[in-house]
């Protein structure tokens, strides 16, 4: 090894010089190319994507304000930024914004050959709300087509509009980009069906496109809709409806300060006035309201006009001192390469001398020092010698008892395994014994054809359940019992408080729904021997709350009403019937009973407390009995089973992302 070394240390010393000059020279000449590199671009990839997005905010700013030069050209020079970077990557909606500004140009053909291209592209890349922006797009232009070809309107419903629609409605949860986008497609097929002459599907979507703006607090979108209901009503001749739309329009209008609108609005007015009425009165306030509001307007853009002028001349003027500084930097540039190539040639005569003047000195010193370093480095050696030796028992020792611990581990996890499925297998046993035991629902539709049960429970086995009977003497029952307590005592309550219901049904001697509710509330505590007892720790805990409603071959209503209410609706007046304050289970307690004749069309409803108790979406409030009743009111006139599925749809949508506080039950019926 010393000999390595010496040899190594002797070089000529030419070829160190060569060496050492020739590294300065490569080293010095790549630092130039980079230098030269940041001269010649001083604009990084972030900062590029930075000037592309100022860019990119104004030509979005100017389209918005319906300035349409400015937009292409800002959206231009965008573009042409974002293509020196990254970033083209990202906007796959490129062609799709140049067919924005050209349908707003009324170029139609133009608009739909860049969004024809957009979808294709987009379609590539399985971006399904660039798809539906672009589709709801290309439906917009063939409804102005149209005009012209009537065959453009069935092509924009069946190809674009109703298969996006499709795909909106079947998304659940909802953001307020996808409820936008829906009002959109809503919009833009009211619009396809009213130059088609289909008032009544035209009417249903422009509500429903209303009520969802309204939902999300896009207010700035109302006015059009007004306008687009003035239009539908004018055309079908309901012209009350026409005015009061249209007076909507311009007042959403002002408070929003839309002047165009505010204008067409006026102008509508007008010429309603004018074709449909005698009231020059009216005729002539309107029209000298849109004469003067179109005055304002044309003002208005004659300014935009000159604003637009200035901003260009302005960008234009920018534009040259920009290449004007270009020049001096490229100037300034070349010179200070020609200064880093004469500091280049210094440095290395400088460098030459100093190789050769301490050589010499550095070859003695080298010789001692690397042998120095080479000893140090032995004794060192050694020492990490043995301390990886202790390491490596170390390590060993720590692996086994990993491995042992590991094994204990997967043995616990088998036995945690084994119990979690035995509790789990009970539960769903649990679940198929307490369906088996509760009235079967095609039973309850013999006994009830108009009805429907909304059975929700929040775990697996339910507190809630529901029963239905008919006695001898043709009387037919329905209850919505919810039973207190949980786990196993609640499975014996479950049970006990079915035998009380069915025992009190079939007994001569419980003639009435209260008769019912008075045997079961002494059944309950004789099956747990507790008449006798005192003592509250030796009283029963766990009851039930319980609407039960009997209705006789004469339709007459009987209602007992144990801390649950039952809600009558007629001719959509709600009825409620108040609950009595005492569970069933205390002995102690006579409940009365309720009486009321049944007409045609009455829906009786029995529900349990947890519909109103869930805490719903977005703040987190509860629906409340209030709001359930008015609920009620809206569905009462549905058949059954809508109704059902409005009123789960309805809790979904209130509950949101929250938890299911509790059993929901709820039960409507006619007789």
């Amino acid at each position: 090894m010393k000999n390595s070394l010496k040899s190594y240390i002797f070089l000529d010393t030419k070829n160190l010089f060569q060496t050492v000059a020739i590294s300065l020279l490569l080293t010095l000449f790549a630092c130039n190319q980079k230098w030269d590199t940041k001269i010649s671009s001083p604009e990084t990839n972030d900062s590029l994507k930075k000037i592309g997005r100022y860019y990119d905010d104004k030509w979005k700013n100017f389209y918005d304000n319906d300035q349409l030069k400015l937009a292409l050209k800002n959206y231009i020079t965008a573009a042409k930024y974002y293509e020196q970077t990254d970033e083209i990557k990202n906007r796959r909606w490129v062609t799709r914004d140049m067919g924005k500004i050209e349908y707003k140009q009324g170029n139609y053909e133009e608009a739909l050959e860049y969004f024809q291209d957009a979808l294709e592209i987009l379609k590539d890349t399985n971006y399904l709300r660039g798809e539906l922006l672009t589709n709801v797009a290309i439906a917009a232009v063939y409804n102005e087509q149209g005009k012209e070809d009537s065959l453009k309107y069935d092509m924009a419903l069946t190809q674009y509009l109703s298969p996006g629609l499709e795909i909106l409605r079947k998304q659940e949860d909802k953001d307020k980009k996808q409820k936008n986008l829906m009002v959109q497609y809503l919009v833009e097929t009211g619009n396809s069906y009213f130059k088609k002459k289909n008032y009544e599907n035209a009417l249903s979507h422009r509500t429903e496109a209303k009520t969802i703006t309204e939902e999300i607090g896009e207010l700035q979108n109302i006015p059009a809709i007004y306008y687009n209901f003035g239009d539908l009503y004018e055309e079908q001749g309901e012209y009350d409806q026409v005015l009061e739309n249209y007076q909507q329009w311009i007042q959403l209008s002002k408070e929003k300060n839309i002047l165009t609108n505010e204008r067409n609005g006026y102008e509508h007015v007008y010429f309603f006035y004018k074709k449909h009425t005698e009231d020059a009165d009216s005729t002539l306030k309107y029209h000298e309201l849109w004469i003067l509001l179109k005055d304002s307007v044309a003002n208005s853009e004659l300014l935009k006009s000159q604003q637009e002028t200035e901003i260009i001349y302005e960008s234009e003027k920018k534009d040259k001192e920009i290449k004007l500084q270009k020049s001096e930097l490229d100037k300034q540039s070349e010179k200070q390469k020609k200064l880093l190539w004469f500091i280049v040639a210094i440095l290395a005569t400088v460098l030459w001398m100093v190789i050769i003047g301490v050589r010499e000195n550095r070859r003695k010193k080298q010789l001692a020092k690397t042998n120095k370093v080479i000893n140090n480095q032995n004794i060192q050696l050694k020492e990490k010698n043995k301390e990886i030796t202790v390491q490596r028992d170390e390590i060993t020792a720590q692996r086994d008892e990993i491995e042992a611990q590991r094994d204990g581990l997967a043995e616990s996890n088998k036995i945690i395994e084994n119990q979690h499925r035995e509790i789990t297998d009970s539960i769903n046993y649990a679940t198929r014994i307490q369906k088996g035991v509760m009235t079967p629902l095609e039973e309850i539709k013999e006994i009830f054809p108009q009805s429907f049960i909304f059975f929700k429970p929040k775990d697996i086995v339910s507190g809630d359940f529901y029963r239905a009977a008919k006695n001898t003497q043709g009387k037919r029952f329905i209850a919505a019992p919810d039973c207190t307590g949980h786990g196993v005592p609640w499975a014996f309550m479950f049970l006990l408080n079915c035998d009380s219901l069915d025992d009190a049904v079939n007994r001569e001697s419980t003639k009435t729904a209260a008769d019912i509710l008075n045997y079961a509330n002494i059944y309950l505590p004789k099956k747990f021997h507790q008449e006798h007892k005192e003592s509250e720790e030796g009283k029963l805990k766990d009851t039930m709350d319980v609407a039960l409603c009997a209705i006789d071959e004469n339709n007459m209503l009987e209602f007992a009403l144990a801390k649950n209410p039952a809600i009558l609706i007629r001719n959509r007046e709600c009825i409620e019937f108040k609950e009595e304050k005492h569970a069933i289970g205390s002995g102690e307690y006579t409940y009365t009973n309720k009486s009321f004749q049944w007409e045609k069309w009455d829906v009786i409803y029995l529900f349990s407390d947890w519909f109103e108790d869930q805490f719903g979406w977005p703040k987190g409030k509860k629906f409340l009995v209030k709001q359930l009743k008015e609920l009620f009111q809206s569905i009462a006139d549905l058949p059954m089973e809508e109704q059902k599925i409005h009123l789960e749809n309805t809790f979904e949508s209130r509950r949101g992302n929250l938890e299911q506080v509790d059993d929901v039950l709820v039960i409507g019926f006619r007789v």
